[in-house]
């Protein structure tokens, strides 16, 4: 399994388990006071990400990573959903190249700090096996991969209403550092 420095992305691949599904969830617009508090540069232990909008309102995450022995700059297009007062964002899996699906996740800023919930990879596992979602499950060992068909909006309808979708146990909380 493709594993990546980027922040967002470990937390959604944490334990060599991932769900991805096909499209970017549909973005909605975003306040300029909402996009001050996302702006900036975020830690996450040894790992810093810089999020800035582009000039038409789209959110970009970046990072360095050290590859081949030189800095190579990482860059995530961000697809921001927002349902009542909870966001929500996916972006492209492996950027750059082929599209590998989509990763997915809920946050919410707060003050100086970013939480970040991954999906529950047993949640979805079941969606599929009861034929509520459409998608493949793939195990290899301990680790399982799960691709979503089902059209993006349906599953954010489903994350929405159901609290068991994402994995509220063990969160990351970044730290904005400007």
């Amino acid at each position: 399994m493709k594993l990546f420095s980027f922040a967002f992305a470990a937390l959604l691949l944490a334990g060599c388990s991932s769900v991805v599904m096909q499209e970017p969830f549909p973005d909605s617009s975003l306040t300029g006071e909402e996009m001050n508090a996302l702006q900036g540069v975020w830690q996450l232990e040894g790992t810093v990400v810089y999020v800035n909008f582009s000039t038409n309102g789209s959110p970009v995450m970046a990072s360095v990573e050290w590859r081949d022995g030189r800095h190579l700059l990482i860059q995530h297009d961000l697809h921001i959903a927002k349902r009542n007062d909870a966001y929500y964002l996916s972006l492209q899996n492996a950027p750059g190249e082929d599209p590998e699906g989509y990763l997915f996740a809920a946050f919410r800023p707060r003050s100086r700090e970013m939480v970040v919930w991954g999906p529950d990879v047993a949640f979805f596992e079941h969606q599929i096996k009861e034929e509520k979602l459409k998608g493949s499950i793939r195990k290899e060992g301990k680790a399982m991969e799960i691709v979503l068909s089902s059209p993006s909006a349906q599953i954010l309808d489903l994350i929405v209403t159901n609290a068991a979708a994402l994995d509220y146990e063990e969160p990351l909380i970044f730290k904005k550092l400007d």
